[in-house]
């Protein structure tokens, strides 16, 4: 695992990674007008460290 991270976000072509951050960007320039709103889906991260 820590020469190869897995994230759902390996699977997405580079032009559906910026249709993605081009969304979020509309996400929240709207939420900087009505204020914030609650996430409506979880992600479960889990961070490991080595002492």
């Amino acid at each position: 695992m820590a020469e190869r991270p897995q994230s759902k976000f390996t699977r997405l072509t580079p032009a559906e990674f910026r249709q993605g951050l081009r969304r979020l960007e509309e996400d929240a320039r709207r939420e900087e007008a009505t204020g914030p709103v609650p996430v409506a889906e979880r992600y479960d991260v889990a961070v490991f460290a080595v002492p």
